[in-house]
């Protein structure tokens, strides 16, 4: 296969500018590297099709806290598609990572619930008040409550 058939036969997707085509590769994303950066305290990836990606260590999940140097003990896996912390028996997918994904999707949501259970307002706050003057949080009513039992 001579190089002019291997490219045709890329995947590519053309951008065109003023001054022609440019091609580029339409590839799944894999990474080259990774490094702990201990003083940004970030994970950075260099992707095989060139690109940089860094994301602050603690997002990730089974990272968030974990020492310098179990972070720095890095690995990227075979075929660049995951990244594997030995010491702290923790892996990321490399693609999932591009998309803004930290961790697996239970995972987020226990952590989304938290952060939401933690939300404050003036509303909330306000209520919080007034049950409070009422004797606290009124109390849910029993099936030998109700005017039907």
């Amino acid at each position: 296969m001579t190089e002019k058939q291997a490219q045709a036969a890329t995947p590519s997707a053309a951008l065109t500018s003023s001054s022609g085509s440019l091609r580029y590769p339409l590839e799944t994303p894999a990474a080259r590297t990774a490094r702990f950066d201990p003083v940004a305290s970030r994970i950075e990836i260099e992707l095989t099709d060139g690109r940089l990606y860094a994301f602050p260590a603690h997002w990730g999940q089974g990272l968030v806290d974990a020492s310098a140097e179990d972070l720095a003990d890095i690995e990227v896996l075979p075929e660049g598609f995951a990244l594997h912390w030995p010491r702290l028996n923790a892996s990321l997918a490399v693609a999932p990572l591009l998309e803004g994904h930290y961790g697996s999707r239970s995972w987020t949501a226990q952590l989304m619930g938290q952060v939401g259970g933690r939300a404050r307002s003036e509303a909330k706050a306000a209520a919080a008040r007034l049950n409070g003057r009422k004797g606290g949080r009124p109390r849910k009513a029993s099936p030998q409550d109700s005017p039907e039992g």
